[in-house]
């Protein structure tokens, strides 16, 4: 069974701007479309709401795992939108990395997403997976086009 999406790029810009892009809550609202309530502190609870259009009537909820500096980002949050109503802990949930590396032309930034086997329900793991997998595609094009800009 499969049990994580990954995806990769490499963007032609400077390692901080992408970094700063992923890191600090408003410049990632900026590129996800979602507007989050606070910056992202590790241990903690991040909230908001979308902002994409056919999708704001969903509220972002994740729990940041890792910030090390740079390098690594990591949080979880719940793939399953459709459960906005259940609390956070009792979500189906996944882990969302962000890994940077310095290139020769940019920075490579790589999106994981993991822990879909974890979810019981297997027709909610099969659309969530799917709809993800379609939307780290978007999302990679998206911070390219802002930390482009």
């Amino acid at each position: 069974m499969l049990d994580a999406i990954t995806k990769s790029a490499v963007i032609n810009t400077d390692i901080d701007s992408l970094w700063q892009a992923i890191t600090d809550h408003k410049q990632f609202g900026d590129w996800f479309m979602v507007a989050l309530d606070g910056p992202f502190i590790e241990g903690e609870l991040s909230h908001g709401q979308m902002t994409l259009a056919g999708y704001e009537h969903y509220k972002w909820i994740s729990k940041v795992l890792h910030i090390q500096p740079q390098k690594r980002f990591a949080f979880y949050w719940s793939p399953a939108m459709d459960m906005e109503d259940i609390d956070f802990s009792l979500r189906p949930q996944t882990l969302v990395e962000f890994k940077l590396e310095p290139q020769k032309q940019g920075v490579k930034l790589t999106v994981i997403e993991s822990g879909f086997s974890e979810m019981e329900d297997a027709l909610v793991r099969e659309e969530a997976m799917q709809r993800n997998a379609e939307g780290w595609e978007i999302q990679l094009k998206n911070i390219e086009a802002y930390v482009n800009r």
